[in-house]
C-alpha cells in the first residue's frame, strides 16, 4: 500500500465522518431531548400525572384513615358474600379429600422433615438469622436490662454448646 492510498482512505474516511456528523437522521438522532416528539410526550406524561393526582379517586385512596376502626363482615356484603359462600362450600367439599390424598401425607413428611431439621444447632441459627428484630421498648431502662439479659444469655448458650 503505498502513500497516496492512505492518504485518500484517510481523507475519504475523513469526508465520510464530516458528512455523517452534517446529516439530519444523525442531529435529529442527538436532539432527542429538544425534539416535538420527545417534549409532546413528556408533556402529556405530566398531564396525565397530574389528572391522577388530582383526581377523586386517588385522594379518597390516599387519604388518612379515620381514627375509629370500623369492622364490616364481608359475608354480609353483596360483592363478596356470594364468593366466600362458594368458597366456603368448595373447602367442605374439598378438605376430606384432600386428608385422604397422597400429597397431604407428602406434604406431613416434608413439614415433619422440616421441623427436625429447624431442632439442630443449623436450622436454630437460621430461624435466628430469619427471624424479625424485637420492637424497640419505649423506656430506654428496659433496653439497657434486655441487653444485659441478652448477652448472659448469649454466653450461656455458647457454653451449653461447647459442653454437648
Amino acid at each position: 500500500m503505498s502513500a497516496t492510498d492512505n492518504d485518500t482512505s484517510e481523507s475519504l474516511r475523513a469526508r465520510l465522518e464530516t458528512t455523517v456528523q452534517r446529516s439530519q437522521l444523525v442531529s435529529a438522532l442527538t436532539q432527542t431531548s429538544e425534539s416535538t416528539v420527545v417534549s409532546a410526550f413528556r408533556r402529556g406524561g405530566q398531564w396525565i400525572a397530574d389528572a391522577t393526582i388530582h383526581s377523586f379517586l386517588y385522594r379518597w385512596l390516599t387519604k388518612e384513615p379515620e381514627p375509629e376502626v370500623i369492622v364490616i363482615d364481608l359475608r354480609e356484603t353483596w360483592t363478596v358474600g356470594p364468593f366466600i359462600t362458594l368458597l366456603d362450600a368448595f373447602i367442605a367439599w374439598v378438605l376430606p379429600l384432600w386428608r385422604e390424598s397422597q400429597l397431604a401425607q407428602l406434604t406431613g413428611s416434608i413439614v415433619s422433615i422440616g421441623e427436625d431439621l429447624a431442632e439442630t444447632r443449623y436450622g436454630q441459627l437460621l430461624v435466628q438469622l430469619l427471624e424479625p428484630p424485637e420492637p424497640p421498648t419505649d423506656r430506654d431502662d428496659d433496653t439497657e436490662s434486655d441487653q444485659t439479659e441478652a448477652t448472659d444469655e448469649d454466653a450461656s448458650s455458647h457454653t451449653t454448646e461447647r459442653n454437648s
